[in-house]
């Protein structure tokens, strides 16, 4: 039976768990250039784990892959990196925290946790407006692919879905402007491209 790398077993195999929720003042094991993050991922050991992204973050990655000459993200190039490296890369949707969350500066230890999961918060989790934004626009996209929380698929099935049923970004998935637009419809390009579809 192949069974997936849970979050917890990653981060703590990555030096990323318990120990790894630290402030900015504390090293923690395997720290990096990365400082001052929650998550520090600089050593972690994907493997075969699928990529774990909320509804609303898959347009994130399509239009960061657009724009990922010289892209210096502590939250973004970690996951940039695994698409451009793992052709037969998975995502699977999640309600909670996600990939793109552990690289996220404005993620901090929480042991009461916060709408967005346990163990961790975030100055989105304690806005009412952002957290009733974020819950409409999961529910948007979700609607608009036709998929649900848990459901998992290769990123090359992903991007037509995301091309034929939300070719234009709006509120919540990189919001609406010409510049982002231009680097989400760049990302839809040349990833059909490396995938040949």
């Amino acid at each position: 039976m192949k069974t997936t790398l849970s979050r917890r077993k990653l981060l703590i195999g990555s030096g990323g768990g318990l120990l790894g929720l630290v402030s900015a003042s504390a090293p923690s094991l395997g720290q990096s250039a990365a400082k001052g993050l929650l998550i520090d991922r600089s050593g972690a050991k994907w493997g075969d784990r699928p990529m774990f992204l909320r509804p609303y973050h898959p347009p994130y990655i399509v239009a960061y892959y657009g724009r990922r000459e010289g892209l210096e993200s502590a939250k973004w190039s970690p996951l940039i990196s695994r698409v451009i490296n793992e052709p037969g890369l998975r995502v699977r949707i999640v309600e909670a925290f996600d990939d793109a969350c552990a690289g996220c500066p404005k993620l901090e230890a929480d042991p009461m946790g916060s709408v967005w999961g346990v163990g961790h918060s975030c100055s989105s989790a304690k806005d009412p407006a952002m957290v009733a934004m974020v819950t409409r626009t999961n529910k948007r996209i979700l609607g608009e692919l036709g998929l649900f929380f848990g459901d998992e698929m290769k990123l090359r099935d992903l991007v037509p879905l995301l091309r034929k049923n939300v070719p234009v970004l709006y509120d919540g998935i990189g919001g609406p402007g010409p510049e982002n637009q231009e680097a989400y419809e760049k990302g839809l390009r040349d990833l059909a491209e490396k995938y040949g579809i």
